[in-house]
C-alpha cells in the first residue's frame, strides 16, 4: 500500500472553507472574529463598550431625550454626552413653569409701562436749551452799498 501525499491546494481550499463556515456561524450568533475586531478602531470599540454598559433605563431615557431634541447619541463619549445632556437640561429648565411665569410677569409689566407712557412730542421741541441764536441778516437789508458795487 502506497502512501499518497495530500494535495496542498485541496488542503488550502478545505481550510478556507472551514474558516468561512466558522465565521458564518460566529456572525449568526452575533460574535466577531479576532480579525474583525482588529479592523475596528479603538474609538469604535470604546463606543460599543459604552453602549453595552448602559442599562435599559439609561437607554430609554437617552432615547426619550434624543426624541425631544437632545444632541446626545448612543456611544458618544461620556464627557461629550454629559455636556450635551446639561445643555438639553438647561433648555428644558428655561421652558419650565417657573420661567414661563417670570416671562408672563415681564410681559404684563411691559404692557403696563407702554400704556402709561404717553409722550407729548410737541413739548419736546419747546424744552430745548440751546445757546441764543444770532440774528440772521435778511437779504432785503443788503443794499448796493453793502455789496461794494
Amino acid at each position: 500500500m502506497a502512501y499518497s501525499k495530500p494535495n496542498p491546494i485541496k488542503q488550502l481550499q478545505s481550510q478556507d472553507q472551514y474558516k468561512q463556515d466558522f465565521e458564518a456561524d460566529l456572525m449568526e450568533a452575533g460574535g466577531e472574529t479576532p480579525l474583525m475586531q482588529a479592523t475596528k478602531s479603538k474609538k469604535a470599540i470604546r463606543k460599543q463598550k459604552r453602549i453595552d454598559n448602559m442599562t435599559a433605563s439609561e437607554k430609554k431615557n437617552m432615547a426619550d431625550r434624543i426624541a425631544d431634541g437632545s444632541s446626545e447619541f448612543e456611544g458618544g463619549s461620556d464627557v461629550g454626552n454629559f455636556l450635551r445632556r446639561n445643555s438639553y437640561n438647561e433648555k428644558k429648565k428655561k421652558s419650565s413653569q417657573g420661567d414661563s411665569l417670570t416671562n408672563y410677569l415681564k410681559q404684563v409689566q411691559a404692557k403696563d409701562d407702554q400704556r402709561n407712557f404717553d409722550p407729548d412730542f410737541a413739548e419736546y421741541g419747546n424744552q430745548q436749551t440751546l445757546p441764543p441764536k444770532k440774528e440772521k441778516v435778511n437779504p432785503q437789508d443788503i443794499n448796493e452799498e453793502d455789496k461794494g458795487v
